[in-house]
């Protein structure tokens, strides 16, 4: 009942604009206008006053032998000024209540109940509220003690509040420090000496609370309120009570938070853990069992440090262990930070402790990992993972959740459930690259133990890579063909004159006359200007007219409109960053690990996928992956008879005109395959690396011109000006001699 109350009343205060508390310190009887044109006018009187006293003081100061003899006089009138007008203010005020118009009665009339309500949550309810809780805290140390798991976090967040109401009331500030010192007092282990200590500690700890939690922040260096909190519960030799453990909790959270340790601080990993027997067995408590996502999440940020390395007895990973160690269940919400960022997606130490936690609870639920798909998903992508000591602790923990026991040897790991995608294609384009390569890794693995799974999951990531595939690179749509002229006749061109031939007569050619002067000058020849005009006037009506000939291709190119691409169509490294993912997970498919193989239809639909879009992309990164993709899935699945008659034709066939197969994509949309001759020119270069796949396949002496024709085509590749083209190249070329 209290916390109710005392929330209510601080949502109460918290909602009190500026505005309300201006009106509150105002004068009674005066009607409250913010900004009054009487404050404007005063403000104007003393700017002018101002700038005449800067203007004497100026002047004579320019007199020889000026030292400040008038200054007393100066400062005499000024202060004689000052008098004056609060003196007319005062008068003013006084008379106001006389001279009040009926209008400004009635606002005063408002005001006044606006006063009083404001007055009512401030030094009323407010205020009444913080006074009973001192009064029960102080009543017995016993029943104090029992209540602060109840009042504990209202009462931190009024303390550490920063709205007006109480930041400006220097009473109502000192009354919720107060408040927040007399519940200290209750922690009964530490004596009441240190209350107001262990006040100011938890207060600079937290800086507010959500619906769930309270908020932490890195504790300042130095800090002795803390140090002196940490030693005190430290010195005590022994868990504290629940209540008192909840109540200082955050000064712990705050010490093991960032990347350094305050001075003092020192043993906070170590009070902890000294409180973890709250979580389970015969010593749980009641209020100490909800904070558990709290202390792991403590124990994970100093993992995320080079400090944890600091920390021997115990270490953060013991900690951690220690922390999820129940006999009961675990809820999603407990599990949720070794399943993030902050545990199995993090860094380095984060992953390692959060594999070893994970395998300790999968020995004490077996069952856990096979009904919650997110556990299975961390654990199975860290198995992949190139660090040793992650992937090492992730396959045990792998094992131990299936019940099996055996050497550290990927081949030996049991398969997911057959869901095992779902959760892995958003990983794909995570900023984490090793992440986003354990994923991929990951992927291929699973896909090799599900071989019903293949064209399905292959489909899948296809179209999520044509789903993210812009319909523009940069500020220019991508270009599709035209479609052909209606009419299958050819447009006729006009035909150009002959020109005729010049007639040769051997004889000495006539020389022609110098003019004159005057001949240049024009003057004396006939006027012929007129004339002309009417001879090419009338030749023209003469000659017959010309059928106008119209090219449609042309006529078509005038009605397209040239719209902006707009935001939706553009390029953004959100969508290459999903593209890069996918044309990693491909390449891992080709693993020899992965033991993923393809049947003819699947192979259509990757190949002709990877050239309609992946070869025509118009990042240089996503269009090299592509590329060397389509290289490795050839070079891993085309040994067979029937991908061989597939692969030659069709490359052969983009290798001429440079356009994709849109046939070989099945139900994958084609309406944002490039066709510009930009995209044309990029799978013609994609083809000669894929083509040197192809030979890796040809045997026999029947194929032989086929493999020299091949490595002629990938000789002139390595001219291509682009390094991805010629290690590709350069790749293929090593595998055929």
């Amino acid at each position: 009942r209290f916390n109710l109350s005392l929330k209510s009343a601080l949502a109460k205060v918290e909602a009190l604009t500026e505005s309300d508390l201006d009106l509150y310190k105002s004068k009674p009887g005066v009607p409250y206008r913010p900004n009054t044109e009487a404050d404007s006018d005063a403000a104007q009187t003393t700017d002018k006053v101002q700038n005449v006293e800067k203007k004497r003081s100026g002047g004579k100061s320019r007199r020889k032998g000026n030292f400040g003899s008038s200054f007393e006089d100066e400062e005499w009138e000024r202060q004689m000024k000052k008098e004056l007008q609060a003196k007319k203010k005062q008068e003013k005020s006084q008379s106001t209540n006389v001279f009040l118009t009926p209008e400004d009665k009635k606002l005063v009339e408002e005001q006044s109940k606006e006063r009083q309500r404001i007055e009512g949550i401030l030094n009323g309810l407010f205020s009444r509220t913080l006074s009973a809780v001192q009064c029960l805290c102080l009543s017995d140390i016993e029943v104090g003690n029992s209540c602060i798991p109840a009042l504990y976090q209202t009462v931190i967040v009024t303390a550490v509040s920063k709205c007006k109401a109480i930041s400006g009331s220097a009473e109502l500030k000192s009354k919720s420090v107060n408040t927040l010192s007399t519940l200290a007092s209750c922690v009964y282990e530490i004596d009441e000496v240190h209350a107001p200590t262990l006040a100011r500690a938890v207060a600079i700890s937290c800086h507010g609370t959500t619906a769930d939690n309270i908020l932490v922040s890195a504790l300042p260096s130095p800090c002795a309120s803390a140090a002196v909190a940490i030693y005190e519960m430290d010195e005590f030799g022994d868990s504290l009570s629940g209540p008192s453990f909840v109540l200082m909790l955050p000064v712990l959270r705050a010490a093991l938070t960032g990347p350094r340790t305050a001075p003092g601080c020192e043993a906070a990993l170590r009070v902890l853990y000294r409180h973890m027997d709250m979580l389970t067995g015969e010593e749980v408590d009641e209020n100490v069992t909800p904070l558990r996502k709290d202390i792991a999440i403590s124990v994970l940020e100093v993992l995320s440090h080079d400090r944890s390395q600091t920390f021997v007895d115990p270490t953060p990973i013991e900690a951690l262990v220690a922390c999820y160690r129940t006999d009961g269940s675990l809820s999603t919400a407990e599990l949720a930070p070794l399943l993030d960022e902050r545990g199995a997606l993090g860094n380095k130490n984060c992953r390692t402790g959060a594999m070893i936690a994970l395998g300790a609870i999968a020995g004490d639920h077996p069952k856990l990992i096979k009904k919650n798909p997110l556990v299975e998903n961390r654990i199975w992508i860290n198995c992949f993972e190139k660090n040793d000591s992650i992937s090492s602790e992730a396959r045990k923990a792998w094992r131990i959740a299936n019940g099996i026991d055996g050497e550290d040897d990927a081949s030996s790991l049991p398969p997911p459930s057959i869901m095992y995608s779902i959760p892995l294609l958003p990983l794909f384009s995570h900023s984490d690259k090793t992440i986003a390569e354990s994923s991929a890794n990951a992927y291929a693995h699973a896909m090799g133990m599900h071989p019903t799974s293949i064209e399905r999951n292959v489909i899948k990531i296809c179209q999520t890579y044509i789903q993210n595939y812009p319909s523009a690179f940069g500020d220019e749509k991508v270009k599709t063909a035209l479609p052909p002229p209606a009419s299958a006749k050819a447009v006729a061109k006009p035909v150009a004159p002959k020109k005729t031939p010049k007639i040769v007569t051997g004889l000495p050619k006539k020389k022609p006359m110098k003019k004159s002067a005057l001949a240049v000058a024009g003057i004396g020849q006939p006027k012929t200007g007129i004339k002309k005009k009417k001879i090419s006037a009338n030749s023209a009506l003469l000659k017959p007219k010309k059928e106008r000939t119209i090219d449609e291709v042309d006529l078509a190119k005038q009605f397209v409109s040239k719209a902006k691409v707009s935001d939706a169509e553009k390029d953004s490294p959100e969508k290459l960053a999903i593209r890069l993912g996918v044309i990693r997970s491909i390449a891992a498919l080709t693993g020899s690990s992965a033991n993923v193989q393809f049947e003819l239809p699947t192979l259509k639909i990757l190949s002709g996928f990877l050239t309609a879009y992946g070869l025509a992309d118009g990042d240089a990164g996503a269009q090299g992956g592509a590329r060397n993709a389509l290289r490795d899935v050839i070079a891993s699945n085309g040994s067979s008879d029937e991908a061989i008659a597939f692969l030659l034709p069709h490359l052969e066939a983009i290798l001429t005109t440079g356009v994709a197969d849109e046939k070989c994509l099945g139900d994958l949309p084609t309406e944002k395959i490039p066709r510009d001759v930009d995209a044309s020119d990029r799978r013609k270069e994609g083809s000669v690396v894929a083509l040197g796949s192809v030979a890796l396949h040809l045997k026999g002496a029947e194929n032989a011109e086929k493999i020299d024709n091949t490595i002629n085509m990938l000789i002139d590749a390595l001219k291509t000006p682009s390094e991805g083209v010629q290690s590709s190249v350069a790749a293929c070329l090593a595998k055929l001699m």
